[in-house]
């Protein structure tokens, strides 16, 4: 393979240790497997990264840093239902991007509990998007755009729809039509906020 930096190796180790994921899920994510993928030796990958544990943390801090960037970029002066249109396409657009991925961080959700560098990396993803959520539909709510009785409960819903699409594209896969799912999911959110 030639010379390496050790920063292009270890992003040489975390995309092989996606592709891997995509293609054979968490469950049949093992070092050996990412090593294989990525053309260097299992030592290679155990120098940057002691566990496949480890692994996962790294692609799921990249995946979450990918949905933040791509979702959480508005800003709440802004018209709420836009921005709100604008988090589900970014949304969208990640999930289309790598479905596969998207379907086996799924099973990090079991890991959760039991990790607790994963559960404040879960827990501060969670958090800001909630923050974010509760704002925006507070000014929609004193635009007069909005008849919410409670943000922040509005925001824990819009949450769940979101953690929902993710199931059932790890229950569905390749028969999720996400372009349907997409347009489904902005008309139910937007008539929610609206209707309450």
């Amino acid at each position: 393979m030639g010379w390496v930096n050790s920063v292009d190796k270890r992003e040489l180790i975390l995309n092989a240790a996606q592709n891997c994921l995509r293609d054979r899920g968490l469950k049949g994510l093992n070092i050996r497997e990412v090593a294989k993928e990525a053309g260097v030796s299992l030592g290679s990958v155990h120098y940057y990264f002691a566990s496949k544990e480890q692994i996962l943390m790294e692609l799921f801090r990249r995946f979450v840093q990918r949905v933040s960037e791509a979702t959480l970029s508005g800003t709440p002066d802004a018209d709420p239902r836009q921005v709100i249109t604008d988090l589900l396409d970014g949304y969208f657009a990640e999930l289309s991007k790598d479905p596969a991925t998207c379907q086996g961080f799924i099973g990090l959700w079991d890991h959760v509990p039991r990790n607790e560098d994963l559960r404040r990396l879960v827990e501060k993803f969670y958090r800001r998007s909630a923050v974010f959520l509760t704002d925006l539909i507070k000014e929609g709510k004193r635009q007069g755009l909005f008849q919410v009785d409670s943000p922040s409960a509005a925001a824990g819903q819009i949450i769940a729809v979101i953690d929902g699409i993710k199931v059932q594209l790890h229950l569905f896969g390749r028969e999720t039509d996400l372009a349907r799912m997409k347009r489904a999911t902005k008309r139910f959110v937007l008539n929610a906020l609206r209707a309450q």
